[in-house]
């Protein structure tokens, strides 16, 4: 898929601003830096490369776009996500803020565990698939059954410590 059937499909995502931050959509960031065009690359990273873009009220900003076949990325995201996915502390550090409230922190610890397995920088100490999803069933069914708001938020100050 290239981009532009990307931005294509992005067509109906609506922009919001969360917690100060304003958050754009791939066709928004496309359309800013011209197609994600060779003449506006301005550097590469570990991740992908970064373009330069203007916003439709002029603001002028960079866009890093993660290049898929980049192995170096895939190991520093393995080498920052592992350590917080493994303390109890941190992993509230990498959540979703949309997500604050809705899991207890003993729900929150259990996936983290099983995401930790996934991201072993050697393939082969990866769970398969089918036994990711068998963990997460519990999990899921337990958070099913729950009215909303009855879990006590995931905040770092209630991690519980053991």
């Amino acid at each position: 898929i290239n981009n532009e059937e990307k931005a294509s499909k992005l067509v109906n995502i609506q922009v919001k601003t969360e917690k100060g931050l304003q958050i754009f959509t791939f066709k928004q960031l496309h359309s800013a830096t011209g197609g994600f065009a060779k003449s506006n690359v301005i550097g590469h990273g570990a991740f992908g490369l970064v373009y330069r873009g203007v916003l439709q009220n002029g603001k002028k900003i960079a866009v890093k776009l993660m290049d898929q076949a980049g192995k170096q990325g895939e190991d520093e995201f393995t080498a920052e996500a592992l350590p917080q996915l493994t303390d109890r502390d941190k992993v509230v550090e990498i959540m979703d803020p949309a997500l604050e409230g809705q899991y207890s922190m003993k729900e929150v610890i259990q996936v983290a565990a099983i995401a930790a397995m996934c991201v072993q920088p050697e393939a082969d100490y990866r769970p398969l698939m089918a036994d990711v999803v068998q963990s997460l069933v519990p999990l899921v069914k337990l958070h099913r059954s729950l009215k909303p708001g009855a879990c006590p938020s995931f905040q770092a100050t209630q991690s519980p410590k053991a």
